[in-house]
Protein backbone atom coordinates (compact mmCIF):
# COMPACT_ATOMS: atom_id res chain seq x y z
CA UNK A 1 0.00 0.00 0.00
CA UNK A 2 0.98 3.72 -0.42
CA UNK A 3 -0.16 6.83 1.64
CA UNK A 4 -3.65 8.23 0.34
CA UNK A 5 -4.32 4.76 -1.48
CA UNK A 6 -6.13 1.74 -0.37
CA UNK A 7 -4.97 -0.09 -3.11
CA UNK A 8 -2.94 -3.38 -2.09
CA UNK A 9 -0.13 -3.92 -4.67
CA UNK A 10 2.01 -7.23 -5.41
CA UNK A 11 5.36 -6.64 -6.07
CA UNK A 12 7.77 -9.37 -7.20
CA UNK A 13 9.82 -11.04 -4.72
CA UNK A 14 12.65 -9.90 -6.65
CA UNK A 15 12.30 -6.20 -6.18
CA UNK A 16 11.21 -7.08 -3.04
CA UNK A 17 14.28 -7.71 -1.37
CA UNK A 18 15.05 -4.03 -1.63
CA UNK A 19 12.54 -2.84 0.98
CA UNK A 20 14.07 -5.31 3.38
CA UNK A 21 17.26 -4.07 3.28
CA UNK A 22 19.49 -3.91 6.55
CA UNK A 23 21.45 -1.62 8.49
CA UNK A 24 24.34 -3.70 7.29
CA UNK A 25 23.67 -3.22 4.35
CA UNK A 26 23.39 0.62 3.90
CA UNK A 27 26.65 1.20 5.49
CA UNK A 28 29.80 2.18 3.77
CA UNK A 29 31.77 -0.67 2.47
CA UNK A 30 35.62 0.53 1.36
CA UNK A 31 37.81 -0.08 4.02
CA UNK A 32 39.40 4.19 3.73
CA UNK A 33 37.00 6.54 4.72
CA UNK A 34 38.36 8.93 2.26
CA UNK A 35 39.45 7.40 -1.42
CA UNK A 36 40.50 11.03 -3.04
CA UNK A 37 43.57 11.13 -0.62
CA UNK A 38 46.65 9.41 -1.66
CA UNK A 39 48.12 6.65 0.41
CA UNK A 40 51.81 7.55 1.59
CA UNK A 41 52.90 4.66 3.66
CA UNK A 42 52.43 1.29 3.78
CA UNK A 43 53.70 -1.54 6.21
CA UNK A 44 52.73 -5.00 6.43
CA UNK A 45 53.96 -7.54 9.42
CA UNK A 46 53.41 -10.63 10.29
CA UNK A 47 53.83 -11.96 13.81
CA UNK A 48 56.86 -10.66 15.22
CA UNK A 49 57.99 -10.28 11.77
CA UNK A 50 58.15 -7.36 9.50
CA UNK A 51 57.27 -7.74 5.51
CA UNK A 52 57.96 -4.25 4.53
CA UNK A 53 57.25 -0.50 5.54
CA UNK A 54 56.69 1.42 2.08
CA UNK A 55 57.03 5.35 2.20
CA UNK A 56 56.35 8.10 -0.82
CA UNK A 57 59.42 9.83 -1.24
CA UNK A 58 58.17 12.83 -3.94
CA UNK A 59 56.92 10.78 -6.84
CA UNK A 60 59.09 7.26 -5.75
CA UNK A 61 58.38 4.51 -3.15
CA UNK A 62 61.31 3.82 -0.89
CA UNK A 63 61.60 1.00 1.70
CA UNK A 64 62.52 1.86 5.21
CA UNK A 65 62.15 -1.35 6.59
CA UNK A 66 63.48 -4.06 6.91
CA UNK A 67 66.11 -2.28 4.21
CA UNK A 68 67.25 1.33 4.30
CA UNK A 69 66.44 2.26 0.96
CA UNK A 70 69.23 -0.69 -0.06
CA UNK A 71 67.39 -1.24 -3.04
CA UNK A 72 65.20 0.28 -5.51
CA UNK A 73 61.25 0.10 -4.64
CA UNK A 74 59.00 -0.97 -7.94
CA UNK A 75 56.65 1.92 -7.88
CA UNK A 76 54.52 0.30 -10.22
CA UNK A 77 53.67 -2.56 -8.11
CA UNK A 78 52.92 -0.12 -5.12
CA UNK A 79 50.83 2.03 -6.83
CA UNK A 80 48.93 -0.98 -8.21
CA UNK A 81 48.67 -2.23 -4.77
CA UNK A 82 47.47 1.07 -3.98
CA UNK A 83 44.73 0.89 -6.39
CA UNK A 84 43.52 -2.30 -5.00
CA UNK A 85 43.39 -0.89 -1.43
CA UNK A 86 41.06 1.91 -2.70
CA UNK A 87 38.51 -0.50 -4.43
CA UNK A 88 38.83 -2.97 -1.69
CA UNK A 89 35.14 -3.70 0.27
CA UNK A 90 34.19 -5.20 3.43
CA UNK A 91 32.16 -8.78 3.08
CA UNK A 92 30.30 -8.38 6.23
CA UNK A 93 30.16 -6.59 9.42
CA UNK A 94 30.87 -8.58 12.93
CA UNK A 95 31.19 -6.80 16.51
CA UNK A 96 32.06 -3.02 17.83
CA UNK A 97 33.87 -1.42 19.88
CA UNK A 98 36.39 -4.57 20.89
CA UNK A 99 38.96 -4.19 23.14
CA UNK A 100 42.33 -5.74 23.10
CA UNK A 101 40.83 -8.86 25.96
CA UNK A 102 39.06 -9.37 23.44
CA UNK A 103 41.36 -10.39 20.64
CA UNK A 104 41.45 -13.61 20.90
CA UNK A 105 37.51 -14.19 20.79
CA UNK A 106 37.97 -13.57 17.03
CA UNK A 107 41.79 -15.37 16.80
CA UNK A 108 43.29 -11.76 16.71
CA UNK A 109 45.24 -12.32 19.80
CA UNK A 110 48.55 -13.70 18.26
CA UNK A 111 50.34 -14.58 14.89
CA UNK A 112 48.18 -11.74 12.92
CA UNK A 113 48.92 -10.02 9.74
CA UNK A 114 48.92 -6.06 10.46
CA UNK A 115 48.57 -3.74 7.42
CA UNK A 116 48.51 -0.03 8.13
CA UNK A 117 47.77 2.41 5.58
CA UNK A 118 49.02 6.41 6.40
CA UNK A 119 47.47 8.41 3.50
CA UNK A 120 48.35 12.70 2.73
CA UNK A 121 45.38 14.01 4.65
CA UNK A 122 47.02 12.47 7.89
CA UNK A 123 44.36 9.35 8.08
CA UNK A 124 45.71 5.90 9.30
CA UNK A 125 44.55 2.66 8.62
CA UNK A 126 45.83 -0.10 10.99
CA UNK A 127 44.07 -3.47 9.85
CA UNK A 128 44.48 -6.86 11.78
CA UNK A 129 43.74 -9.66 10.33
CA UNK A 130 43.57 -13.29 12.03
CA UNK A 131 46.14 -15.69 10.61
CA UNK A 132 45.19 -17.64 7.99
CA UNK A 133 46.21 -20.62 5.65
CA UNK A 134 45.08 -18.94 2.05
CA UNK A 135 44.27 -22.51 -0.19
CA UNK A 136 42.41 -22.97 2.66
CA UNK A 137 40.34 -20.19 4.38
CA UNK A 138 37.51 -18.42 2.28
CA UNK A 139 36.62 -15.64 4.78
CA UNK A 140 38.55 -14.27 7.87
CA UNK A 141 38.37 -11.73 10.80
CA UNK A 142 40.01 -8.18 10.77
CA UNK A 143 40.03 -5.59 13.28
CA UNK A 144 39.97 -1.88 12.13
CA UNK A 145 42.34 -0.95 15.28
CA UNK A 146 40.97 2.64 14.80
CA UNK A 147 37.35 1.88 15.35
CA UNK A 148 36.98 -1.04 16.99
CA UNK A 149 35.36 -2.54 14.53
CA UNK A 150 35.25 -6.32 13.17
CA UNK A 151 35.29 -6.83 9.39
CA UNK A 152 35.07 -9.97 7.17
CA UNK A 153 37.02 -10.30 4.16
CA UNK A 154 37.04 -13.27 1.43
CA UNK A 155 40.68 -14.54 1.80
CA UNK A 156 40.85 -14.09 -2.22
CA UNK A 157 40.29 -10.18 -2.32
CA UNK A 158 43.02 -9.90 0.30
CA UNK A 159 46.05 -11.65 -1.16
CA UNK A 160 48.50 -8.44 -0.31
CA UNK A 161 49.22 -10.11 3.28
CA UNK A 162 51.43 -12.96 1.53
CA UNK A 163 53.67 -10.29 0.63
CA UNK A 164 57.64 -10.43 1.46
CA UNK A 165 60.33 -8.09 2.19
CA UNK A 166 61.28 -8.42 -2.09
CA UNK A 167 57.75 -8.47 -3.27
CA UNK A 168 57.89 -4.74 -4.09
CA UNK A 169 61.85 -4.58 -5.00
CA UNK A 170 62.92 -4.09 -8.03
CA UNK A 171 65.07 -7.27 -8.84
CA UNK A 172 68.75 -5.45 -9.64
CA UNK A 173 71.59 -4.30 -7.46
CA UNK A 174 71.80 -0.96 -9.08
CA UNK A 175 69.15 0.22 -12.01
CA UNK A 176 71.19 2.76 -14.01
CA UNK A 177 69.62 3.48 -17.35
CA UNK A 178 72.75 3.87 -20.43
CA UNK A 179 70.65 7.75 -20.59
CA UNK A 180 72.31 8.27 -17.31
CA UNK A 181 75.68 8.07 -17.07
CA UNK A 182 78.81 9.89 -18.56
CA UNK A 183 81.39 6.94 -17.39
CA UNK A 184 81.80 3.38 -16.56
CA UNK A 185 84.03 1.57 -15.35
CA UNK A 186 84.53 -2.14 -14.76
CA UNK A 187 87.00 -4.13 -12.33
CA UNK A 188 86.89 -7.75 -12.26
CA UNK A 189 88.99 -10.27 -11.03
CA UNK A 190 88.08 -13.86 -10.79
CA UNK A 191 87.14 -17.05 -12.68
CA UNK A 192 85.17 -17.05 -16.15
CA UNK A 193 85.00 -20.20 -18.11
CA UNK A 194 87.82 -22.24 -16.48
CA UNK A 195 89.86 -18.97 -15.88
CA UNK A 196 91.01 -16.52 -14.36
CA UNK A 197 89.66 -13.33 -16.07
CA UNK A 198 91.45 -10.01 -14.89
CA UNK A 199 89.33 -6.59 -15.90
CA UNK A 200 90.07 -3.04 -15.15
CA UNK A 201 88.58 -1.33 -18.45
CA UNK A 202 86.92 2.11 -18.14
CA UNK A 203 84.19 3.46 -20.71
CA UNK A 204 82.61 6.99 -21.90
CA UNK A 205 79.18 7.58 -22.64
CA UNK A 206 77.96 9.83 -24.90
CA UNK A 207 74.68 8.31 -25.19
CA UNK A 208 72.85 11.65 -26.72
CA UNK A 209 75.38 11.44 -29.80
CA UNK A 210 75.78 7.60 -29.31
CA UNK A 211 79.53 8.08 -28.73
CA UNK A 212 80.90 5.37 -26.77
CA UNK A 213 84.79 5.07 -25.80
CA UNK A 214 86.88 2.19 -24.76
CA UNK A 215 89.84 2.91 -22.76
CA UNK A 216 89.98 6.40 -24.29
CA UNK A 217 89.46 5.27 -28.03
CA UNK A 218 86.16 5.61 -29.59
CA UNK A 219 84.55 1.91 -30.24
CA UNK A 220 82.85 3.57 -33.37
CA UNK A 221 85.85 3.05 -35.30
CA UNK A 222 85.34 -0.49 -34.40
CA UNK A 223 82.45 -1.19 -36.55
CA UNK A 224 78.71 -1.42 -35.51
CA UNK A 225 79.26 -4.64 -34.42
CA UNK A 226 81.26 -3.31 -31.37
CA UNK A 227 79.02 -0.54 -30.95
CA UNK A 228 75.95 -3.57 -30.45
CA UNK A 229 78.10 -5.39 -28.06
CA UNK A 230 78.98 -2.64 -26.32
CA UNK A 231 74.91 -2.06 -25.76
CA UNK A 232 74.54 -5.68 -25.26
CA UNK A 233 77.52 -5.68 -22.47
CA UNK A 234 75.73 -2.47 -20.60
CA UNK A 235 72.38 -4.02 -20.56
CA UNK A 236 74.01 -6.60 -18.50
CA UNK A 237 76.08 -4.35 -16.25
CA UNK A 238 72.54 -2.20 -15.58
CA UNK A 239 70.46 -5.49 -14.98
CA UNK A 240 73.10 -7.28 -12.69
CA UNK A 241 70.23 -9.48 -10.44
CA UNK A 242 70.49 -10.77 -7.11
CA UNK A 243 68.61 -14.24 -6.29
CA UNK A 244 68.06 -13.42 -2.51
CA UNK A 245 67.95 -10.96 0.31
CA UNK A 246 69.79 -11.99 3.96
CA UNK A 247 68.53 -9.85 6.72
CA UNK A 248 70.27 -12.07 9.32
CA UNK A 249 73.47 -12.82 8.18
CA UNK A 250 77.27 -11.00 9.01
CA UNK A 251 78.35 -9.11 6.40
CA UNK A 252 81.80 -8.68 5.89
CA UNK A 253 83.63 -5.00 6.67
CA UNK A 254 85.66 -4.56 4.03
CA UNK A 255 85.56 -5.44 0.12
CA UNK A 256 87.02 -4.72 -3.51
CA UNK A 257 85.37 -2.90 -5.79
CA UNK A 258 83.91 -4.93 -9.03
CA UNK A 259 81.84 -3.29 -10.78
CA UNK A 260 81.99 1.46 -10.41
CA UNK A 261 79.29 2.86 -12.67
CA UNK A 262 79.70 7.10 -12.97
CA UNK A 263 76.81 9.25 -13.48
CA UNK A 264 77.17 13.13 -14.58
CA UNK A 265 79.94 14.02 -12.15
CA UNK A 266 78.06 11.70 -9.07
CA UNK A 267 79.98 8.28 -8.71
CA UNK A 268 77.35 5.56 -8.17
CA UNK A 269 79.90 2.64 -6.96
CA UNK A 270 78.44 -1.23 -7.10
CA UNK A 271 81.10 -3.71 -4.98
CA UNK A 272 80.70 -7.53 -5.27
CA UNK A 273 82.34 -8.63 -2.05
CA UNK A 274 82.96 -12.32 -2.32
CA UNK A 275 80.78 -14.59 0.27
CA UNK A 276 81.78 -17.80 -0.35
CA UNK A 277 82.69 -19.64 -3.62
CA UNK A 278 79.57 -18.91 -5.64
CA UNK A 279 78.09 -15.72 -4.31
CA UNK A 280 78.64 -12.34 -3.79
CA UNK A 281 77.61 -9.50 -1.57
CA UNK A 282 76.56 -6.47 -3.28
CA UNK A 283 77.60 -3.17 -1.67
CA UNK A 284 76.14 0.07 -3.37
CA UNK A 285 78.04 3.55 -2.70
CA UNK A 286 79.55 1.80 0.54
CA UNK A 287 76.18 0.49 1.78
CA UNK A 288 75.49 -3.32 1.91
CA UNK A 289 72.36 -4.04 0.26
CA UNK A 290 71.95 -7.62 1.62
CA UNK A 291 71.35 -8.90 -1.59
CA UNK A 292 73.47 -12.22 -2.73
CA UNK A 293 74.60 -12.24 -5.86
CA UNK A 294 75.58 -15.38 -7.36
CA UNK A 295 78.30 -16.06 -9.77
CA UNK A 296 76.26 -16.71 -12.58
CA UNK A 297 74.77 -13.68 -12.97
CA UNK A 298 78.05 -12.26 -13.65
CA UNK A 299 79.41 -15.63 -16.12
CA UNK A 300 76.08 -17.61 -16.93
CA UNK A 301 75.49 -17.42 -20.51
CA UNK A 302 74.62 -14.12 -22.03
CA UNK A 303 75.46 -11.92 -18.90
CA UNK A 304 77.92 -9.40 -18.17
CA UNK A 305 81.24 -11.19 -18.31
CA UNK A 306 79.88 -13.02 -21.83
CA UNK A 307 79.00 -9.72 -23.61
CA UNK A 308 82.40 -8.19 -21.93
CA UNK A 309 84.35 -11.23 -23.74
CA UNK A 310 82.33 -10.66 -26.73
CA UNK A 311 82.78 -6.85 -26.87
CA UNK A 312 86.71 -7.08 -26.54
CA UNK A 313 86.76 -10.13 -29.29
CA UNK A 314 85.18 -7.55 -31.54
CA UNK A 315 87.33 -5.35 -30.64
CA UNK A 316 90.59 -7.30 -30.93
CA UNK A 317 89.32 -8.70 -34.43
CA UNK A 318 88.54 -5.15 -35.72
CA UNK A 319 92.13 -3.74 -34.58
CA UNK A 320 93.93 -6.59 -36.32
Amino acid sequence: MKKGDDHIYLVSSDSAGYLAITKEQLRYRYILQDKDSNICKLSLSHGDDIAYQLEKADSAWIMTEPLQNTVAVDSSQVSSLGTTLIQLQIDDFGAQDVREADYAKYNLDKNCYVFQITQENGDVTTLRFEDYDPLVSSYINCLNEETGEIWRFDSSYVTFLQGKTTTYLLKTVCKVGIDEISAMSIQYNGSYNDRTLSIDTTFGVDYENKKYTCNGTDISTYGDAALTAFQDMFSQVSSLTYTEIQLDSDLPENGTPSLTTLKDGTTRIVELVKRDDTTYWARVDGVYTRTVVRQNALSGSGKMLEKYSELMTVISSSAS
